[in-house]
């Protein structure tokens, strides 16, 4: 009897402590066909995710508890959720290009535009400088007599300014003491002097083909 007594004491004094509560979610998907990859329950109704962590998988009232004032509920009438897959690899060159590429994408004003182009344009033709001269001086050790030039151009018209609204390419141009952008013709016609007996004495040096944009 006294064994009872305890054990029902025992059980009452743990139905009355505070339980736990469940961490709730910041978006909860509901009323959703979601793929779950479990071959033993290969379809659930509802996922909740809190930040980067996936809290809960399974029917619409499991996920109750997870769902709290703060959490963004989002019915989608039965729409299927698949897993993603992010595949963070990158090849060495091909990242190195992106990782110094400009990239405007669609953040700032037109003024930000402007002066990220300026700030890449220079940065770019201080780099070429540097290793121009290193390539100069590891050059003339194997062939003494070569030239070692280089062509800096600035801004130039191509696809890419075709592409910029008519405001960023009004204040491109503004930047430019000849009151317009380059053209690929300009760009080869400084290439085409550097490979010619015209430029015979001359090494060494970065050609601005930028309408005086560095004066």
């Amino acid at each position: 009897m006294r064994r009872a007594t305890l054990l029902l004491a025992a059980i009452a004094a743990t139905s009355c402590s505070p339980q736990p509560e469940s961490p709730t979610g910041s978006i909860a998907l509901v009323n959703a066909r979601v793929y779950t990859m479990n071959a033993d329950a290969p379809e659930a109704d509802a996922v909740v995710v809190r930040n980067d962590s996936i809290l809960y998988v399974g029917d619409a009232a499991g996920a109750e508890p997870f769902i709290g004032e703060s959490t963004d509920v989002r019915d989608l009438g039965g729409q299927l959720v698949l897993p993603g897959f992010i595949d963070t690899h990158s090849h060495l060159v091909v990242g190195g290009g992106y990782a110094t590429a400009l990239s405007l994408e669609t953040w700032g004003t037109v003024d930000d535009w402007v002066q990220a182009i300026a700030d890449y344009a220079a940065a770019k033709s201080a780099i070429l400088g540097g290793l121009l001269l290193s390539l100069k001086n590891e050059v003339v050790r194997v062939a003494p007599h070569a030239r070692v030039n280089a062509v800096a151009p600035g801004f130039i018209q191509t696809a890419t300014t075709d592409a910029l609204p008519d405001k960023a390419r009004e204040e491109l141009v503004n930047l430019i003491p000849n009151g317009r952008l380059g053209t690929p013709e300009d760009v080869a016609a400084a290439v085409r002097f550097l490979v010619s007996e015209d430029a015979s004495y001359i090494t060494g040096q970065v050609l601005h083909v930028n309408g005086g944009m560095y004066m």
